[in-house]
């Protein structure tokens, strides 16, 4: 006789629930639309029951004025149920007419109190200002790339961009918990240059799912997948 047993099941039982309840966000990072000197996007994964979530912010000047976040933005929330241990709600917050090159402080709010406190730097308005940026691609979770994201706390980038095949997750929503391991480590540069760095992600082979395991027809048009996708 033959026994299967899925990766699911050895997920159930090697990993600890990402977003767990009544817990702080279990990933915040930042990306940016086109003007990035007066906007920007700060994403946050919390626990599958916080739909409602508003972000405070305002000048670090301003604050240690004050003591106060005269500003104020709410979350577009969307309820992801991959499975028992990576279900969550992912929010996308926009924060508004902000000031070119100015560092802000940001706060994130959920359940009466709030549940983070965080920093993020605006680009420069002007292209005569100088931005430091920190070009990749082909990161996955390996002990090189855990070690080079690291080491650009020594640079201090003003953005990060990934020219794709970022967590290589291969489209397949089984392999969710690579993306926790990815964002895991920009965090923790995020942490030790204590500023939100923005990360523009572009979209690679391994992020649609075209690789050499699968059969996949890529068209201008549209991207088909044949491939049978069990988790």
């Amino acid at each position: 006789p033959t026994a299967t047993v899925s990766t699911r099941f050895t997920r159930s039982l090697t990993l600890d629930e990402q977003c767990p309840p009544n817990s702080p966000p279990c990933h915040v990072y930042a990306t940016i639309p086109q003007d990035s000197a007066h906007y920007a996007f700060i994403n946050v994964h919390t626990s599958y029951d916080v739909v409602n979530l508003v972000i405070l912010y305002d000048t670090w000047a301003n604050y240690n004025a004050t003591k106060t976040l005269k500003r104020s933005s709410q979350s577009l929330a969307r309820q992801f149920d991959f499975e028992a241990k990576g279900r969550r709600t992912l929010h996308n917050v926009l924060l508004s007419d902000l000031q070119p090159n100015t560092l802000y402080r940001f706060e994130i709010f959920y359940k009466n109190k709030t549940q983070y406190v965080g920093s993020y730097k605006t680009l420069p308005e002007s292209d005569e200002e100088a931005v430091t940026v920190a070009i990749g691609g082909d990161v996955g979770i390996s002990l090189t790339s855990t070690k080079l994201t690291a080491n650009l706390n020594k640079t201090k980038p003003d953005v990060i961009i990934i020219g794709g095949d970022a967590a290589y997750d291969n489209a397949l929503p089984s392999c969710w918990y690579t993306w926790d391991l990815f964002l895991g480590m920009f965090e923790d540069l995020n942490k030790n240059v204590n500023n939100t760095i923005p990360l523009i992600i572009g979209v690679g082979n391994h992020d649609i799912g075209f690789h050499a395991y699968t059969n996949v027809t890529v068209d201008p048009n549209n991207i088909r997948s044949e491939e049978r996708r069990v988790g």
